[in-house]
Formats: C-alpha cells, sequence, structure tokens
C-alpha cells in the first residue's frame, strides 16, 4: 500500500474512531447530569439554546441561537445528526468565545434529506477524542426535527 493510501485510511480510521468518542462523550454528559433530560430541567446552566432551526432542503442545516449569562468563556456548540432519533450519523462541533450575550452558531450536513433525521444539539466546555475525559455540560440539550 503506497504512502498516500495509507495515511488516508489514518485520517478515516481517526474520524471515525472522534465521531464515535464524541458520540459517547454527549451520551455520558447526559448521564452524568442525571441519565434523564427531564432531569437536566432542574438543573441551572450557564448557556441556553433559546432557539434552533432545522432546514432540510439541499442537505441539513441547523442555526442555534445560544445565550449567556456571563461573557468570555469559550464554548464547545455541538450538533449530532441522528437517524430516527437514536441513530447516531455524524456530528459537528463549532467552538467560539462568547462575547456577546446571545450568538448564532450554523452546522451543515450534506447529503442527508428527509424527515426522520433530527438534530440534537449541547453546549460543552470542551471536546476531544480523549475516552478518560468528558466534557461537561454548559446548557441543557435541544433537539429539533
Amino acid at each position: 500500500m503506497n504512502t498516500k493510501k495509507k495515511s488516508t485510511h489514518r485520517i478515516i480510521a481517526y474520524l471515525v474512531i472522534s465521531f464515535m468518542v464524541i458520540s459517547t462523550q454527549m451520551t455520558l454528559v447526559s448521564a452524568e447530569s442525571g441519565g434523564s433530560e427531564d432531569i437536566m430541567d432542574d438543573m441551572e446552566f450557564m448557556y441556553e439554546i433559546t432557539s434552533a432551526e432545522i432546514n432540510k432542503i439541499g442537505g441539513i442545516s441547523v442555526e442555534a441561537k445560544v445565550s449567556a449569562s456571563e461573557l468570555g468563556e469559550n464554548v464547545i456548540v455541538v450538533f449530532k445528526l441522528l437517524k430516527d432519533d437514536t441513530i447516531p450519523i455524524s456530528i459537528v462541533a463549532v467552538q467560539g468565545e462568547m462575547d456577546e450575550y446571545e450568538k448564532t452558531y450554523i452546522a451543515q450536513f450534506l447529503g442527508y434529506q428527509g424527515d426522520e433525521y433530527s438534530v440534537k444539539i449541547l453546549v460543552l466546555d470542551e471536546i476531544d477524542v480523549s475516552t478518560d475525559r468528558i466534557g461537561k455540560a454548559l446548557s441543557k440539550p435541544v433537539t429539533v426535527n
């Protein structure tokens, strides 16, 4: 196998592992917070996803507005594409600094269409491919269909 193919296979393997770890982190964040999004209703968070809209024309795009109680923090807004509300398909993570009290974050999932897809959105303090560390949930998750 030539060097270019080996490199491509390593990148694909890294992306698959990253996807699995991030997906697991999102599940564990919910579990760490009590195992249920209903329990998270009673928790107080520094950030809130105040609105989220999904557009399924020509692919799937999602726009989420995140509001902050204080400024200056770096956040990771995670968009998790789900099929039939349970099967993780893809993840987009957008890092940004909350330098405004309300900020808009956008993710796109090209090549996906249909009513069977939804997107779960969550704000975390950090995210990486480490399996020994879970980012802290900074907002209650929101799902858009």
